[in-house]
């Protein structure tokens, strides 16, 4: 993600929601939606399995490099993963419709 900022120091380019606010449940979460293992995400995103377990086993939110946080990201919406955030109501995941899975062994709801 890019942020620039001008003489005021506004940001210009923010997203909806704070890179940090991502837990490591919902990393967990979006890749049992879509059947993904640890590998599989570490492959589709470029990074080390290590970085993904270590997110992963963070009781709130992740320690991650803002750059391999939005490359989980990225990856997890090409895939068809959204992240939810509701102020003071919780936060969760959800799968848009007609996004399919990485592994052919993971069934469709629909079917």
């Amino acid at each position: 993600m890019i942020v620039f900022i001008s003489k005021n120091f506004t940001m210009v380019n923010y997203r909806s929601y704070d890179l940090k606010n991502i837990t490591g449940a919902q990393i967990r979460a979006a890749r049992a939606l879509i059947g993904w293992s640890a590998e599989d995400l570490a492959r589709e995103s470029m990074l080390g399995v290590a970085t993904i377990r270590r997110a992963e086993v963070v009781a709130g939110t992740v320690q991650m490099t803002a750059a391999n946080l939005q490359s989980v990201l990225v990856t997890f919406q090409k895939a068809g993963v959204d992240f939810v955030f509701e102020k003071g109501k919780g936060f969760g995941v959800f799968l848009r419709t007609g996004a399919k899975a990485l592994n052919a062994d993971v069934a469709d709801p629909k079917e």
